[in-house]
């Protein structure tokens, strides 16, 4: 991976698009589901935006009431050179 984030071979090969990624983060804000939603069309920047997500530190979702929920969010890594 280059010093940006951006994995080396796809800036060799010039490859760009946006991976979507559904995941979910429990009770505790540990992540237990990611899945890809759309793929960026190239296996190694949806491989890279996977790995990325795995690393992150979440907070749960909060009821009003102050509990702590599970929650499902979807975000987009947008690849551009």
């Amino acid at each position: 991976m280059g010093i940006d984030g951006y994995p080396q071979e796809a800036k060799n090969n010039g490859q760009e698009g946006i991976t979507r990624l559904r995941f979910t983060v429990n009770e505790q804000g540990l992540l237990v589901v990611a899945e890809i939603t759309r793929s960026a069309g190239a296996s190694v920047l949806d491989e890279t935006a996977l790995s990325a997500l795995s690393k992150c530190k979440f907070r749960p979702a909060q009821r009003i009431d102050g509990s702590w929920i599970r929650g499902e969010v979807e975000i987009e890594f947008v690849w551009s050179l």
